[in-house]
């Protein structure tokens, strides 16, 4: 009987692994909008009964597969912070990994801030919660003496912040004709880089002193 039992639960737990799978897959690329349970159980091979009885709605599909794609991203980070000594390489690491992964759901992405706002918030709030992180890092990056002292980490890690949270804002994102991709590339090259190249920032640092 506890056999049984076993067996019905791993199963259940295969259809549920391979129904969050496939929608990923499938809203990545299509968007919410896109997801149709009807084509998930196709193919999957397995009848909408069945999909519905794991999960009530498409809703609460994309909701799981959200929260799943983040806590893949949780461990990953975790591990970037474990694996580089260096704090601007584990910085630059973090944020280019974040930027890609999140890159990925810019279709999605576009489409839970009308469909599922706060689904659209977990993700900002999850997204924010990472810049703590960053403030860490830069903190020690400081004490190594790696970033200027003059320079306020509260100020700095504000600008980057609202930077971010205003370019990836889909409404704004949708009247532009770049990626999602291209503009967090952007906004971290100019965040370590500045945006005037290396004789100018030479020479205006001389005139300066």
């Amino acid at each position: 009987m506890k056999t049984k039992k076993v067996y019905k639960v791993s199963k259940y737990n295969q259809h549920k692994e391979k129904i969050l799978e496939l929608s990923q897959e499938i809203l990545f690329k299509k968007g919410y909008s896109g997801l149709k349970v009807d084509e998930l159980a196709k193919e999957l091979s397995m009848s909408k009964k069945t999909i519905y009885k794991i999960f009530a709605s498409k809703e609460e599909i994309v909701k799981n597969m959200i929260k799943r794609f983040l806590i893949r991203i949780d461990r990953e980070v975790s591990h970037i912070v474990k694996s580089y000594d260096d704090p601007l390489q584990r910085l630059q690491q973090i944020i280019y990994y974040m930027g890609n992964e999140l890159s990925k759901i810019e279709k999605p992405y576009f489409d839970l801030k009308k469909v599922l706002p706060s689904l659209w918030k977990e993700t900002e709030d999850f997204r924010e919660k990472k810049f703590k992180y960053l403030h860490d890092i830069l903190k020690e990056g400081k004490e190594k003496g790696w970033i200027r002292n003059d320079v306020n980490l509260e100020i700095a890690l504000l600008m980057y912040i609202g930077a971010v949270r205003y370019v990836t804002d889909p409404e704004v994102v949708l009247n532009q004709s770049f990626s999602l991709k291209e503009i967090v590339e952007n906004v971290i090259k100019i965040f370590f880089e500045g945006i005037l190249s290396n004789g100018v920032r030479i020479n205006k640092y001389r005139e300066r002193n």
